[in-house]
């Protein structure tokens, strides 16, 4: 659990999505991994180029998932931006 601007949100996706799977035999290429833990948001894709970016957020509770990349995007797209 996490809170973290938009903007930034997206701009971190934005990088790391050059290094996930578009079209794979196994989904979760096509993911991107994200790791919370000590106010730090670190993003990876992993395919035959390994992408790691890290972001200031504020976490409220540590985690670790992957998400579909593209679905995630597009979600943080259309989320408002908080002033």
């Amino acid at each position: 659990k996490f809170s973290i601007n938009q903007s930034e949100l997206q701009n971190a996706l934005s990088v790391v999505l050059k290094g996930i799977a578009t079209r794979s035999t196994l989904p979760i290429l096509s993911g991107i991994y994200l790791d919370a833990h000590d106010d730090t948001l670190r993003f990876s894709a992993d395919l035959e180029l390994s992408i790691q970016y890290s972001v200031s957020a504020l976490i409220e509770e540590t985690g670790k998932a992957v998400v579909p990349g593209k679905l995630f995007s597009e979600i943080v797209k259309n989320l408002p931006d908080a002033a």
